[in-house]
């Protein structure tokens, strides 16, 4: 597999800057402030969130998180790389990131584990061939050029695992970094990729956009999850408890308010992060595209086992199985206990909360 590397100095400007930022702005870890709060850094694998992450929006919006004492700061970072980085330099406190981001810390001998999975099966499946490129299985890879997000992006491990299934080896193909976006959409109208690696939003943004595509299937692949995850340092996570607890149980009341009314929780994501709402659109069509986008993520993001926040043991060690086959494939490098990764912990504390009150709520937001 060949990797094209782009000009990423600018970007890591941008992620110096913002976790330099929140340093300043923010106190460590199990600090407070003159209002009583515990100040918290969440870091976000994305520079852009947008409505498909409402979720993590709603108990600032609706101020689920003050209630429960904590101050809640977003610290946007480009990847998942850039994310477990700073959380690793204990520059942020919490972070979202793919759940293969985690196994790979761990294998690498990092103490980050995660504790609240928000979007439980794999998002990034099936990958989509652009039609009439010739890529119908995943066999058709070889000789293919890949369009990923960028060179840290967590669907190239399932990449790899998937040419590796196909009896491929990672000079067969090409990965090329061709960002998200309006940027993205250039690069495949143009031709500088024959199959995207990339995920749900991405690909419906993709389609609306002309582009056409079609899914490549690899069974193997239907039953994974853990695939976003929040996830913190280990003596974080024992020095903390009970803001693990009062984080995650916002989160799962954020997922039962979109659950019950995604067009609030949109407008509720927009006030917290105003560039995502869609420009050169009326206000009934801006609303229309950014509701669809949550209600597809939304397919991935159910609750396992009826928890918000919950992966299965069998989900945990099936993302482990691919990092496996990706990225380990001889010795022992690579091997990772399903404990070092994910804890389960917390989540009946996530889940302590009304629910109805909660439907109720979003029910009646105007």
């Amino acid at each position: 597999m060949q990797l094209r590397r782009r000009l990423s100095g600018f970007a890591l400007a941008i992620v110096v800057a913002l976790v330099a930022a929140a340093c300043g702005t923010a106190s460590t870890a199990g600090g407070g402030d003159q209002r009583g709060l515990t100040k918290l850094r969440l870091g976000l694998s994305n520079l852009a969130p947008g409505p498909e992450h409402a979720s993590l929006t709603i108990p600032q919006a609706l101020d689920y998180w003050k209630e429960m004492g904590l101050d809640v700061e977003y610290v946007l970072l480009a990847g998942g790389a850039a994310t477990a980085q700073a959380l690793d330099a204990g520059q942020i406190d919490i972070a979202m990131a793919n759940g293969l981001v985690y196994v790979r810390a761990g294998a690498q001998g990092a103490d980050l584990q995660a504790i609240y999975t928000y979007v439980t099966k794999d998002f990034t499946q099936p990958f989509q061939a652009i039609a009439g490129h010739g890529v119908a299985t995943p066999a058709d890879l070889a000789g293919k050029r890949v369009g990923v997000q960028s060179l840290e992006s967590g669907a190239i491990p399932v990449l790899r695992a998937m040419a590796a299934r196909a009896g491929l080896s990672d000079s067969d193909f090409e990965v090329v970094p061709i960002g998200s976006g309006a940027e993205a959409i250039e690069a495949a109208r143009r031709g500088a990729v024959d199959v995207l690696a990339m995920w749900d939003v991405a690909y419906r943004e993709m389609r609306d956009a002309g582009v056409p595509l079609q899914p490549i299937n690899d069974e193997f692949f239907d039953s994974l999850g853990f695939s976003l995850v929040y996830g913190a340092r280990g003596d974080y996570i024992a020095e903390n408890p009970k803001v693990i607890d009062a984080f995650g149980r916002g989160l799962a009341m954020g997922s039962e308010f979109v659950s019950t009314n995604p067009e609030a929780a949109v407008r509720l994501h927009w006030e917290v992060f105003p560039d995502s709402r869609p420009t050169g659109l009326s206000e009934e069509e801006a609303l229309a595209k950014a509701v669809d986008l949550l209600e597809l993520r939304w397919q991935s993001a159910q609750p396992v086992a009826g928890k918000w926040g919950y992966s299965s043991p069998e989900q945990v060690q099936s993302a482990i199985e691919v990092w496996r086959r990706a990225e380990a494939r001889s010795g022992d490098k690579g091997i990772v206990e399903p404990s070092a990764v994910w804890t389960d912990r917390f989540v009946d504390a996530f889940n302590e909360f009304d629910r109805v009150k909660v439907q109720e709520q979003a029910r009646n937001y105007k």
